[in-house]
């Protein structure tokens, strides 16, 4: 056993923070991981689409200061230091296990001693998953693997004997379930003594169920569609339990967003993600912390758990521990906001990406590079389905919130691919279904 712990950093692909804790799906593992250490659960991605999210994960920074805006064009920042980077300066053995868009033209790939990118028709329910436990009991201590999960993104395609309504609604409950099962059979190889463990999500997702449910509460608020809308709601709940939800319109007014899956909002159903801190010798457990956090505040935490978290500033660096809150959930000194973009694809052209702030009260959300910028504010102790937009209401709130906006990405550390690696990636980017 070595003196140091061993570090199991699991990023699920589109999970979102709603999906542990109140759906269909069954995940007695996972529920039992949660059980066992710290969960936090108002964790805010970085960004609603994978590349820039995980990247921020990996190096505590934000996206326009690890450089990594998008899921093309831009690879990571070479001033950065990821926490593989620093892991490996200590002794440890670092590993990566991923798929989708985290080709190594990106430059997180060079941040690990070995960098894995599989196809994403190698699941974790075939060979791949099977190889898992071996992988990890074979690992030279210490050890940090990172595994990146693909499966709850689309199209997704639960195995046969868990695609019936026991194990969820639809293809994403269902694919949890199965994802689930056998991520227990790599459990149950952790020594939770000498292991830390990591479960978080990358970003959200917006479903079909979710949105029939946000259509329907927007529609109950119109006088003359209430009874419609209450009869709708009524049927729906009884029809779930046969028939999986179909296709339905994402309604988001104010942006003119009509979108599925992810990328294209900072909507919480896209940016809430669970995140999960369990085992080694300082880690609480049965821990439930309702403080807003960020996905930045992965790598100092996990650097202060190991007692090597330095007290020299970093302009590089925005995350700050979470050990304190594990300590004293309760700390009146916690300031909780968090920045947040969505930079995706989907968007098509620069000038629709959006930069939002949340704090436990407000959304802010702003088209910062647009000629003509949009604003949304939110009021989530009002509309917590930010279905109003009441920037016209308080316009010395959402002053204030773009002033810290501007001021936060003043100076951008975007490092652009070269002409070859965009084409690769590019190339990478059309087989899933992005282009």
């Amino acid at each position: 056993m070595s003196a140091k712990p061993n570090i199991l950093f699991i990023c699920l692909d589109c999970l979102r923070a709603d999906m542990l804790v109140n759906s269909g799906a069954r995940t007695p593992n996972l529920d039992r991981l949660m059980a066992q250490g710290c969960l936090f659960t108002n964790t805010i991605a970085v960004a609603s689409l994978t590349s820039p999210s995980i990247a921020s994960m990996l190096t505590g920074a934000y996206p326009y200061e690890h450089g990594i805006q998008s899921l093309a064009g831009y690879r990571m920042n070479s001033r950065v230091e990821s926490l593989p980077f620093k892991l490996g300066q200590m002794g440890y053995h670092t590993s990566a296990y991923v798929s989708g868009p985290l080709t190594k033209e990106l430059g997180i790939a060079e941040q690990f001693h070995n960098y894995n990118h599989r196809q994403v028709s190698a699941r974790i329910f075939d060979d791949f998953g099977a190889s898992l436990p071996g992988i990890v009991k074979s690992a030279s201590e210490p050890w940090m693997t990172f595994l990146h999960i693909w499966e709850l993104h689309e199209v997704r395609v639960p195995p046969p004997e868990f695609n019936h309504s026991k194990y969820g609604y639809g293809p994403y409950e269902r694919t949890l379930s199965a994802v689930d099962h056998q991520l227990g059979k790599l459990f149950k190889e952790i020594d939770l003594d000498n292991t830390i463990v990591v479960v978080t999500g990358d970003h959200g997702e917006s479903l079909a169920e979710c949105r029939v449910k946000r259509f329907l509460e927007w529609a109950r608020r119109k006088k003359k569609l209430r009874r419609w809308a209450y009869w709708c709601g009524t049927m729906l709940d009884r029809l779930r339990r046969y028939v999986p939800f179909g296709p339905f319109d994402h309604y988001s007014p104010g942006f003119d967003n009509h979108f599925y899956g992810h990328g294209f909002h900072v909507y919480d159903f896209l940016i809430k993600v669970p995140l999960m801190i369990v085992g080694g010798k300082n880690v609480p457990a049965g821990l439930r912390i309702d403080r807003q956090v960020s996905q930045v505040d992965i790598m100092p935490t996990l650097l202060d758990l190991l007692g090597v978290l330095s007290t020299e500033s970093d302009s590089t660096k925005r995350g700050r521990t979470l050990y304190p809150l594990m300590r004293s959930p309760c700390d009146n000194n916690w300031q909780e906001h968090a920045y947040t973009q969505a930079s995706g694809i989907i968007l098509l052209d620069k000038t629709n990406w959006i930069l939002g702030l949340r704090t436990p009260d407000w959304k802010y959300a702003y088209t910062y590079l647009a000629s003509e910028p949009k604003e949304q504010l939110f009021d989530l102790k009002r509309d917590r389905l930010e279905l109003t937009n009441v920037v016209d209401r308080f316009p010395h709130i959402a002053r204030r919130f773009r002033s810290d906006l501007e001021q936060l990405i003043a100076v951008q550390e975007n490092t652009k691919m070269d002409d070859d690696d965009t084409a690769e990636i590019s190339k990478r980017l059309k087989s899933l279904g992005y282009l």
